[in-house]
């Protein structure tokens, strides 16, 4: 099966991972129309057991026939929470992306391990007062996926991050984190973006994690979805953005590199390892993201980070 993009669940000392799949027929990009949730668990991060399907795409014409992708897991008492993106196959234009509308659902557990979708689904669904739509997208797909749910104990509401792309700015500069917050993970209020910096056509993949004080808000980005003006160099891989609160604005720092091309490596995760401390995981990226490599499409290592004064940065694998 082919590898990519993932998430983290920890209890007690397991981890959960759950990651796209796909059989490894045809050549990498096939995978996207075919993919379902797999599952694996650990308890250091490096050995892992595998623990089959978690979650497959929808039957007939349902609104995620058309594959599962990237989403998160959360606890809410002693419920699990699996979030995910699906589209519907049917919603194509000629020459265009099959399931061009993304949306996101939700299904429930009580084992983080067999799960049953929410009726309600989908449960979170682009708005047009900010997001661009297929029909004003240059990949003619209405982007809304990725979500990634985390809890505000001041307010007590619960926020999603998720990858969309801002109408109100150019095609090449509308790259954002939209944001959006529920008192119940199942009814949710959209909101204006988290960020909208102008800098990228594409902000893939967010992932939070408080550190001293502050949000830190990973997004992916591939070399050729920088805007023109951007004056950082053109690298795939991770960059991050900082925030005081999950509700204000999330800024970029001038140096905000966490993964570059020197790691062949696209989307990655916070994760906190079996020590306690903050780690970093991404899967070894292929062909499809411009890398040549001996394993592509396979879980990677961890890396232990280590906070500087300028930022987190990779320090030694697990």
């Amino acid at each position: 099966m082919y590898f990519w993009d993932f998430w983290l669940f920890r209890e007690d000392d397991t981890y959960y991972l759950y990651h796209l799949q796909a059989p490894r027929v045809g050549d990498e990009g096939t995978r996207h129309f075919n993919a379902s949730v797999g599952h694996a668990t650990s308890t250091d991060l490096v050995e892992w057991s595998h623990e089959g399907t978690a979650l497959v795409s929808g039957d007939g014409d349902a609104w995620d026939d058309a594959g599962t992708w990237t989403g998160c897991t959360v606890s809410d008492g002693d419920r699990y929470y699996l979030f995910y993106t699906g589209r519907r196959g049917r919603e194509t234009v000629p020459g265009g992306f099959p399931g061009h509308t993304q949306r996101i659902g939700v299904a429930v557990s009580d084992d983080l391990r067999n799960w049953e979708k929410h009726d309600a689904n989908p449960v979170l669904e682009h708005d047009g007062e900010w997001y661009a739509d297929h029909t004003e997208t240059f990949d003619g797909t209405t982007p809304w996926r990725d979500p990634e749910v985390v809890y505000d104990e001041d307010s007590g509401y619960w926020y999603a991050f998720v990858t969309a792309r801002d109408r109100r700015k150019p095609a090449g500069e509308r790259g954002c984190i939209a944001r959006a917050r529920s008192t119940d993970l199942v009814d949710w209020e959209v909101l204006p973006p988290a960020c909208s910096l102008g800098n990228y056509a594409k902000m893939e993949v967010p992932d939070l994690h408080y550190h001293d004080g502050r949000w830190y808000l990973l997004f992916s980005v591939k070399r050729d979805e920088y805007a023109e003006d951007n004056p950082r160099e053109r690298e795939t891989g991770v960059r991050y953005l900082v925030g005081d609160s999950l509700s204000g604005a999330f800024r970029e720092p001038t140096d905000n590199l966490l993964m570059g091309d020197d790691v062949p490596g696209f989307t990655g995760r916070w994760v906190e390892t079996p020590g306690g401390d903050t780690g970093f995981a991404t899967w070894t990226a292929g062909p499809e993201e411009g890398y040549d490599t001996d394993h592509p499409y396979t879980f990677a290592r961890p890396w232990r980070v280590e906070w500087t004064d300028d930022g987190p940065e990779l320090g030694e694998r697990l």
